[in-house]
């Protein structure tokens, strides 16, 4: 008879990739984390001197952004820019664990395929009867009387 058992070695290979994947995904998502907050930071800073500067009578009706230094609008850019990015790393790694689990998925029900088919080859090689689920009409009744 044909062993058609998963080699764990293959089997851990794609558990390792799509772990791999995931370890990736949690990174990309720790660094949009820290990234979108630096970004709070700057426009809490930025609306903090907007209110400063209306209750002073100054500026009044401009956008928090105007009130960030030259500087600090350039990291406010880079900091955008890096948060799209980590956003497309994301999504880049969860489709890649998708695309792992879904390939571990598959050799399991290949193997498994395989494997009862061997079963049943092996039952009537040695002349037994095959071991067959009992039959269901529609009404949900066995068939067998």
């Amino acid at each position: 008879m044909t062993d058609f058992t998963i080699d764990s070695d293959v089997l851990a290979g794609y558990r390792r990739r799509a772990d791999a994947a995931r370890a990736t995904l949690k990174s990309a998502y720790d660094t949009s984390r820290s990234l979108r907050k630096d970004r709070d930071e700057l426009l809490a800073a930025a609306s903090q001197r907007q209110q400063v500067a209306e209750v002073g009578g100054r500026r009044n009706g401009s956008e928090p952004i105007d009130f960030l230094h030259p500087d600090e609008r350039e990291r406010l850019t880079k900091i955008q820019a890096r948060i799209e990015e980590a956003a497309g790393d994301e999504r880049a790694a969860e489709r890649e664990a998708e695309r792992q689990n879904a390939t571990a998925g598959r050799v399991v029900a290949y193997a498994d395929k395989h494997r009862k088919a061997a079963e049943e080859a092996a039952f009537v090689a040695r002349g037994e009867a095959k071991p067959t689920p009992p039959q269901h009409h529609a009404t949900g009744y066995s068939a067998r009387l």
